[in-house]
């Protein structure tokens, strides 16, 4: 007995012992245990299901990271991929693998991952044609999302429009029967060519519910309602292309109708203003040749008004509109019928002196620019007080300051300008500077040119008994400088 004792442990002795570790064991991301029918699985099961697994063909794939596949026994189970995940074909039989979780509708797989399976012999399911009711009504006519067809290839017709909740443009909306059904191809861009908004298509593709966040507390899911996702070229066909007469260019239409009401109401009032000025200059003359020398100065007046409001807006808008046959010379036609408006409000804000009002000179200042320049480009600093200028001395100040910025601007460039102002024994002493191109004084195109903005401004200010000067030199920006009396001399006739 004790040689047989001995024999056993000699033997056992001879065996090498090899302790167990979990690390000695293969690390198989797909070794979990499978998923199951969905049918058979509450929305509760999804928390104690952890990682499992499932197989299928793929219906499709979108958004980069998502995809659908349709089980052997028939179910949809959707499934999102960890990040910078390879993606699938549509087509293809895989297995999947992820963490189970209920958004509220169904279980999904997330955080999950994929690899090429056997071909498990799933068909096509056929195509099922719609319109956008069919979708929200139920088989008893019932007003209710049919979530029967998740999943489901339908086929639906309508008019494309844009969506402007994707910035990535791959997100449009079809109108059918007064339903407005999201169409997601973020899985097929190049459809952007063919869903042009007004357009008439028809479009085929997997049957998608969006869900919200589920809230644990919540005995309903949140949807947000069905997207479709085609998933070939082939998919989308179109039936008629968009008509030319957009809402966009009627809308165009409508604003260059109104800012030629608005020019005509303008240019009536100009007129009726100088008849009646020129009334009252004709009643004058009978005393004096006074009359004469005020006729030329509201002549001069009305030029440098015409100058600063609406030569320049209509210029733009006569070229732009030469060539609106296309479309990029139409969107410059809008920019500049809207700059057209812009400068008739100014003309508008001159006839009755909003701004008059202000009780801050500086605030006054900015409210006259912001039609020409935003207030970050500006740097503004004014001391002088509202309650010691005059009107006439408050609106040529006002209108001096405007169009030597609209110069700065546009002919010198300039991306930042500064104004200044002070007072000093009943003069207001100003100055505007810019970082523009700058310009040859004796080069400068004058009145004979064509060009009134500066001379305009200097007759303005001599009206008044003021001064002005300009200082330019090629590539060292403009400073300008002028001053006029608090309150006009008593001469001073308007």
């Amino acid at each position: 007995m004790l040689g047989c004792l001995t024999a056993v442990l000699a033997a056992e002795a001879s065996v090498p012992i090899v302790k167990a570790s979990r690390e000695a064991l293969p690390k198989d991301p797909f070794y979990a245990p499978p998923l199951g029918s969905l049918s058979e699985l509450s929305l509760g099961d999804a928390a104690r299901l952890h990682r499992r697994t499932q197989s299928g063909r793929v219906l499709a794939v979108w958004r980069q990271d998502n995809l659908i596949i349709r089980t052997r026994n028939g179910e949809y189970l959707r499934s999102r991929l960890r990040p910078k995940s390879p993606l699938p074909k549509r087509g293809d039989s895989v297995e999947i693998v992820g963490t189970a979780e209920s958004d509220g509708l169904r279980i999904n797989l997330v955080d999950a991952l994929w690899r090429p399976s056997p071909d498990l012999g799933i068909a096509e399911e056929p195509t099922v044609s719609l319109s956008g009711s069919d979708l929200l009504k139920n088989s008893s006519n019932e007003t209710r999302l049919r979530t029967d067809l998740y999943g489901r290839r339908l086929t639906l017709s309508g008019i494309v429009h844009a969506s402007s909740h994707s910035s990535d443009g791959t997100l449009f909306y079809l109108e059918d029967a007064g339903h407005l059904i999201p169409v997601d191809i973020s899985g097929r861009p190049a459809l952007k060519d063919i869903l042009q908004p007004g357009s008439h298509v028809a479009v085929t593709g997997i049957c998608l519910i969006e869900v919200g966040s589920h809230a644990a507390d919540s005995d309903l899911p949140h949807i947000h309602g069905i997207v479709l996702l085609p998933c070939e070229t082939s998919d989308v066909f179109l039936i008629a292309k968009p008509s030319w007469w957009t809402p966009q260019k009627f809308w165009m239409l409508v604003a260059a109708l109104a800012v030629l009401i608005v020019l005509f109401i303008l240019r009536t009032m100009r007129l009726q203003t100088f008849a009646r000025e020129k009334e009252l200059e004709l009643k004058r003359e009978q005393f004096d040749n006074e009359a004469n020398r005020l006729k030329v100065e509201e002549r001069t007046r009305l030029a440098v008004e015409l100058h600063d409001t609406l030569s320049q807006s209509l210029a733009g808008v006569s070229l732009e509109l030469a060539a609106a046959g296309e479309s990029i010379h139409i969107q410059r036609a809008s920019r500049a019928l809207k700059s057209a408006r812009a400068e008739l409000r100014n003309c508008l804000w001159d006839l009755r002196s909003r701004t008059f009002d202000e009780t801050d000179v500086r605030e006054a200042v900015l409210k006259t620019l912001v039609p020409v320049i935003d207030e970050s480009r500006l740097k503004v600093r004014f001391s002088v007080s509202r309650s010691s200028l005059s009107e006439n001395s408050a609106h040529t100040l006002l209108c001096a300051i405007r169009e030597l910025v609209v110069n700065a601007l546009v002919h010198g460039k300039a991306d930042s300008i500064k104004i200044a102002g002070t007072m000093n024994d009943g003069v207001v002493l100003c100055s505007v500077s810019d970082n523009g191109c700058g310009f040859d004084l004796a080069l400068a195109p004058g009145v004979d040119d064509g060009h009134f903005g500066l001379q305009g401004i200097r007759e303005r200010i001599n009206r008044l008994g003021g001064s002005f000067t300009i200082e330019s030199s090629p590539g060292h920006g403009t400073r300008a400088a002028f001053t006029i009396p608090a309150r006009e001399p008593p001469e001073f006739k308007s």
